[in-house]
């Protein structure tokens, strides 16, 4: 919204936590009273605190004129020494400005500062929602002033006031960029911004009662205005497609003009060209004639110097060939003979890593074929008291088992034989059986108790066992991880040897290599310098041959004119290349012409019969709308002097507005915030 301004004082709002509303309103600094503002000459009621964490004396206020047409403003006073703006600390990036606005006339009196309301509402809303404010000087010194009870006064403020709310479109109208371009900005004082202001305050209220008025003024008028708008936006419509499609008429009318052009010349150029093409046709015949006869008298020449020159450039080849070999195999000796260095260098080091993993594989087979499995089972079992307190609990339960189930076989026989002697007595009637049935009893107890006792034992051994299973067990998973661990040492440590040896092994073969790949490149360079010589000389004496056949054939060419009819013939040959190449571009642009003229000529009748349908869609859109303006010719009469008024008050605004940004952005200038 204001790219306008060159400073980048963004805020960023956020709320305060959820504070404790009795704690807020125990710990208020801030207070509120009602007063004459000697500035503005007008009752305000004004929200404040003198309240700071500093010996220095300072009040923040926020001010609510009860004069609606004064709108509310942030100041502050303090007793510091001068400095031309404070800042409020909006975050470590963000501050906003406060001017200095008067200075003091005696000691008892303070300096003041005022607050261009540039974001008022976002500062506003910062004291009301933080705890602290943090102001900054010019020299960087900071004061944090309470906000302790700020919101809570600050609407007893505005109520003092009997101000619904906070102006806040005015002023997001107030610092919407400027469109004007003066920038005389004569006084340039916080008195003169202030003033601006309030002008523009003002010239904004009015602008709302003029509006308010203008819309009693119309509303008998507005179905009719409703149907001006739209007429009026229908002919706008009309015309953008008019005039779109006469830009479109126009550009296949071009085309089509250009096509007709390009054929006409391109006519034209055809008949030149053909002409030119006989002519250049007949030159080149002659020409010909002259250069044919004579080539072939210069082929024995011709060929002597093609033979001349073949031999020196393959002598010139082999002597490169020879000289790159040198050149590339001394690298190449150097670079291995310093790859041999580092190798024999390396070895004694593979070899000792190969020593040391041999010894240590060594070591951890002979651990691993020296570890008895089951061995060590049996000792770790004899070693565990547990377990070997579980084995005699569960021999001794096991010898107890067999001495209960004696007991029991011996009761359940003491019972058949009571039962017997009841089934005999009870078969003699009027015999007394009572003694019978209390053995049966007595034997059926015995059985009972016997039957408890096998089965209690039994249970014991089923948990001795589980004590029994459970200890052997762990022995054998300990154990296992034991033998597990070991092989998987021996694993490793064959794996770091097999990786040692191989590493030697690498090493070795390629010093190997290097050893007999050197004494061969020694043995190529001492061929190719060998050589080379010889091939000089035969060069030299090639290139002299050379230089022979080519004088004697520029001899011979001289003397039968063989250069000049030479000449003569490829500039003919050149000139017939290059006119044929313009018939058959020439051609070309015939046959699109040709092919695009009817095309572009239907495709004009088509674009002219829109392009009348669009002159008859604006004209009746003209009259439409000249229709209705007529019937609001009255409406017109009657608001013109209120259209009057509401222009001047608008135009009172933008002046006061401008001033108020060009003062605010020239404030920042002078003191380098910009």
């Amino acid at each position: 919204m204001r790219n306008f301004f060159a400073l980048g004082i963004l805020f960023l709002f956020s709320t305060t936590a959820n504070a404790d509303f009795a704690t807020l309103l125990a710990a208020k600094d801030w207070e509120f009273v009602e007063e004459l503002d000697p500035a503005l000459q007008t009752t305000v009621c004004r929200a404040y605190t003198n309240k700071t964490n500093g010996e220095e004396s300072m009040q923040l206020s926020v001010v609510f004129p009860k004069n609606p047409t004064h709108p509310p403003y942030i100041s502050l006073k303090t007793q510091r020494e001068s400095s031309r703006v404070l800042r409020i600390k909006i975050s470590s990036k963000e501050s906003q400005a406060l001017f200095l606005w008067k200075q003091p006339v005696d000691n008892q009196d303070s300096y003041q500062y005022w607050y261009p309301p540039i974001d008022f509402m976002g500062v506003l809303k910062f004291i009301r929602a933080k705890t602290d404010l943090e102001l900054i000087s010019e020299n960087n010194t900071a004061v944090k002033i309470s906000l302790r009870g700020s919101a809570n006064t600050i609407d007893e403020a505005l109520a003092c006031a009997k101000a619904a709310k906070v102006p806040e479109a005015f002023f997001k109208k107030l610092n919407i960029a400027s469109e004007l371009n003066f920038s005389e900005l004569g006084d340039r004082s916080v008195d003169t911004m202030m003033a601006a202001v309030q002008t523009a305050f003002v010239a904004d209220l009015e602008e709302i009662g003029i509006q308010n008025e203008l819309k009693v003024i119309r509303k008998p008028y507005s179905s009719t205005i409703k149907k001006e708008d739209s007429a009026k936006k229908t002919l706008t419509s009309k015309q953008a497609a008019l005039q779109k499609q006469q830009t479109k008429f126009d550009e296949v009318k071009n085309s089509l003009e250009q096509e007709k052009s390009s054929l006409e010349n391109a006519k034209q150029e055809l008949v030149k060209a053909t002409e030119q093409k006989v002519t250049a046709e007949k030159d080149l015949a002659e020409k010909k004639a002259i250069y044919e006869p004579l080539l072939k008298q210069m082929k024995p020449y011709d060929d002597q110097l093609k033979a001349a020159q073949k031999t020196v450039k393959k002598y010139k080849s082999d002597i490169k060939s020879h000289e790159d070999n040198i050149t590339q195999s001394n690298r190449k000796i150097r670079n291995l003979q310093s790859e041999l260095s580092d190798i024999n260098s390396s070895i004694p080091g593979a070899r000792s890593r190969v020593s040391d993993a041999e010894y240590d594989y060594s070591r951890a087979d002979r651990e691993y074929n020296n570890f008895n499995y089951h061995s060590e089972i049996d000792s770790r079992l004899r070693n565990n008291w547990s377990y070997q307190r579980a084995v005699s609990d569960l021999e001794d339960k096991k010898r107890e088992l067999s001495s209960a189930q004696s007991r029991l076989w011996s009761a359940q026989s003491d019972l058949s034989r009571a039962q017997g002697d009841l089934r005999s007595c009870e078969q003699n009637p009027g015999s007394d059986c009572s003694s019978q049935r209390a053995s049966v009893s007595r034997a059926e107890s015995e059985v009972n108790s016997a039957n408890h006792e096998v089965w209690s034992i039994q249970s014991s051994i089923s948990s001795l066992e589980w004590t029994v299973e459970r200890e052997r067990d762990s022995v054998v998973r300990e154990v296992d991880s034991i033998r597990s661990d070991l092989e998987s040492k021996r694993s490793r440590a064959y794996s770091e040897l097999s990786s040692a040896q191989s590493a030697l092994h690498s090493l070795e073969s390629r010093a190997y290599e290097i050893q007999q790949e050197i004494p061969r490149l020694k043995r190529s360079i001492a061929k190719s310098k060998e050589l080379l010589p010889g091939l000089k000389e035969k060069l030299v004496q090639a290139e002299q041959e050379e230089v022979r056949v080519t004088e004697e054939r520029r001899k011979f060419a001289d003397s039968i004119g063989f250069t000049q009819a030479e000449a003569n013939y490829l500039a003919a040959q050149a000139l017939l290349k290059s006119i044929e190449e313009n018939i058959v571009a020439l051609n070309t642009t015939i046959r699109r012409a040709t092919r695009n003229i009817p095309k572009l000529e239907k495709s004009l009748v088509s674009e002219q019969k829109k392009l009348d349908k669009s002159i008859k869609d604006v004209t009746k859109a003209n009259q439409d709308l000249a229709a209705i303006s007529e019937k609001l010719k009255p409406l017109r009469e009657l608001e013109a002097p209120v259209v009057a008024k509401l222009e001047l008050v608008q135009t009172t605004f933008a002046n006061a507005k401008k001033t108020y940004q060009d003062l605010y952005k020239s404030f920042l200038e002078q003191l380098g915030l910009i």
